[in-house]
This record gives structure tokens, C-alpha cells and sequence, in this order.
């Protein structure tokens, strides 16, 4: 595993927490120049955080450095809130360890 990534798992049990998740794209928002203290789970990626499509592609390149999972395949528009795109690493990092998301 490349230094700085996570594991799937941080135990033998238990999936990555969300608020783990949540710290990491708050990390990601604040390397491109963002305010860290903007970004709760509940701002909107567009409407309070300015996102557009390119803004998008650079976070989920980010956070691929970090998620073993395939973000960019994600479409931007069905993730409104910083919670939306938690919730989606979330499952998909269940799903990569073999649970039900």
C-alpha cells in the first residue's frame, strides 16, 4: 500500500469511520485552497462550496490518493453534500471488503 493511503480497513472488524472519511476530505478541500472550516458534512459541493466539474475531478483524484476505490467514475451531480460523497466512500470501501454497504 502506498504511504498515505488507507486501508480498507483500520481493523479486522471495523470499516474506516465516516468521521475518519470526512477528516480526509476535509484535508483534500484545504489542498486546493478551500477553508477546512467551510466543509461540514452538511455544505453543499456547489451551492456553498463552489464546486464545478473540475473542482470535482481534482477532489476525487485527491481522495484516490488516499481511498483504494475508484472515485472519478462517480457522477458529481448525484453528490450534493460533503455527506453525500462520505456516505458513497463509505459503501464503497464496505463494499471492497466484502460487506453489505
Amino acid at each position: 500500500m502506498a504511504p498515505g493511503r488507507i486501508s480498507v480497513v483500520e481493523s479486522e472488524d471495523l470499516p474506516v469511520s465516516r468521521e475518519r472519511i470526512l477528516d480526509e476530505i476535509r484535508a483534500a478541500i484545504e489542498s486546493m485552497g478551500l477553508d477546512p472550516a467551510e466543509v461540514d458534512p452538511a455544505a453543499h459541493l456547489v451551492d456553498d462550496l463552489d464546486f464545478d466539474s473540475l473542482d470535482w475531478v481534482d477532489l476525487a483524484m485527491r481522495l484516490e490518493e488516499t481511498f483504494p476505490i475508484p472515485l472519478r467514475e462517480l457522477t458529481f451531480a448525484s453528490l450534493r453534500t460533503v455527506r453525500d460523497l462520505a456516505d458513497r466512500i463509505y459503501s464503497a470501501l464496505l463494499e471492497a471488503q466484502g460487506a453489505p454497504a
